[in-house]
């Protein structure tokens, strides 16, 4: 029952919310009072993320950016990995036993260097290797980066993806599992391409045992451990309310475990992959189109005899070529060192807040090395400007959302983690918005009515309120 007095507070509250959340031009906010409540693991991730793994940096990565931590998640992932180390050290690690960057060598250990990785390529017979090599070759011989980036100009990476995939029936797009960046700008193609006939979205994420996604038209925990992020769980409602068809496409739990036990190569992994979603898009319906979002290295089109991928796979029994785009090197690592090397140079000559591709007028891609016959386009991802320390790119994605600032009555719950839910949605939902709260933080949000949880670092859930946004 809503008694007068709670009324009167929500109003107060109301005011307050109004005056703080300028930023919010038209839109009106209402916060309900604070309710103090206590209910014993309500979140366990969070207690999780709050006792991070001292060796699984790359679980730890993923967990943080579930959690809203995107800062965290990137410090992590740097601790677990070596990064594009290998790939980006072009210009670092050619010497010649002196100081020297490969380019300003005299022309003599030039050749020198080079024909010791042309002898190499010749000895090898490791396919990855080969084409490691051909790559490093290729670039030792081309222009230093400066000059290769006078050849292309930087082109906005929707407009440019959205035009290219008019030509082809499957785009596939990857992401790095840590990376909620990717999945925003991921949502941010549903709209254009839904108008150029994509129907189906294949998420890699997807549990065959949720059957009910498709009508139930929101993501909820057992959906798919990744779609647990709030930034993914978007894209799925997004994707739902424009009318795509979900299709989970990794192959089953108990076939997993059982290939797992005996060894099997990922080729077997990925030719599941591909068979599921070419079963449930080309095979019944060759007439509408279809986005893929996988993981990494899932949508490599190289022809790599040894261990195929989900994407070549899929492209022998479609007949046909598909439209291949990588967001994962170009991208910002916590530590600079690890970051490749056209990003860096990229990142500190142009200006660019949202993701680019840079083309050159023979339509032609301007790619890390070793992905030149590995996809058709590479994204270059801006670094990311903290506003009010929610990331510049969560609003880039959406355009109806707002931000709402916090009245000063929630600055008791400071570093509690703050979970938004639809009051039309389960509780089992995936959160329309989670992060861990400080002052002056904003939630960002559709128009709608929402609960918030407040849940403590044991993962208590130890207050709620209601907020309208509309």
């Amino acid at each position: 029952m809503v008694t007068y007095s709670s009324l009167k507070i929500a109003f107060v509250i109301l005011i307050l919310g109004l005056v703080s959340c300028n930023k919010l031009d038209r839109e009106n906010v209402f916060f309900y009072e604070i309710e103090k409540t206590h209910t014993p693991n309500f979140y366990p991730r969070f207690k999780q993320y709050n006792q991070l793994s001292n060796t699984d940096f790359e679980r730890n990565s993923v967990l943080c950016s579930i959690i809203g931590d995107y800062k965290k998640a990137l410090s992590q992932a740097a601790k677990g990995s070596t990064g594009n180390a290998e790939i980006q050290s072009f210009y670092y690690d050619e010497r010649d036993g002196s100081d020297q960057l490969f380019e300003n060598l005299d022309s003599l250990q030039q050749v020198r260097i080079i024909n010791k990785y042309e002898k190499d390529l010749r000895n090898t017979f490791d396919v990855n290797r080969k084409k490691y090599l051909k790559a490093k070759i290729r670039k030792l011989k081309s222009k230093n980066v400066k000059q290769l980036f006078d050849d292309y100009q930087l082109i906005n990476a929707r407009e440019l993806i959205v035009e290219n995939s008019q030509y082809f029936n499957y785009v596939l797009i990857n992401e790095a599992h840590n990376c909620s960046q990717h999945r925003a700008f991921t949502l941010s193609l549903l709209k254009p391409l839904y108008e150029m006939g994509y129907r189906y979205l294949a998420l890699e994420t997807l549990s065959h045992q949720d059957s009910t996604l498709n009508t139930r038209g929101y993501p909820i925990e057992q959906s798919g451990y990744y779609s647990n992020d709030p930034v993914f769980g978007n894209m799925i409602r997004e994707a739902l309310k424009i009318g795509y068809k979900l299709i989970p496409y990794e192959m089953n739990s108990d076939l997993y475990n059982r290939t797992t036990k005996i060894n099997q190569p990922n080729s077997f992994r990925d030719s599941i992959q591909a068979l599921n979603i070419y079963n449930q898009t080309f095979k019944k319906d060759s007439m509408n189109k279809v986005l893929i979002h996988a993981g990494y290295g899932h949508i490599s089109e190289f022809d790599d005899e040894s261990s195929p991928s989900m994407a070549y796979q899929l492209k022998t029994l479609l007949k046909q070529d598909v439209l291949s785009i990588d967001q994962t090197i170009m991208t910002e690592q916590a530590n600079k060192g690890k970051e490749d090397e056209f990003y860096i140079y990229a990142t500190e000559n142009y200006k660019f807040d949202e993701p680019v591709i840079f083309y050159d007028e023979n339509k032609d891609c301007l790619k890390n090395e070793v992905y030149i016959d590995v996809v058709d386009l590479q994204i270059f991802h801006p670094r990311t400007n903290y506003i009010n320390e929610r990331a510049h790119w969560l609003l880039k994605a959406r355009s109806e959302v707002v931000k709402v600032s916090f009245p000063n009555t929630f600055d008791d719950y400071e570093r509690h983690l703050f979970q938004i839910k639809k009051k039309n949605e389960d509780l089992q939902a995936i959160a329309s918005d989670q992060f861990i709260y400080q002052k002056g933080k904003d939630a960002i949000l559709e128009k709608g009515n929402y609960y918030i949880y407040i849940i403590n670092n044991n993962g208590d859930l130890v207050a709620k309120s209601e907020l309208s946004v509309g």
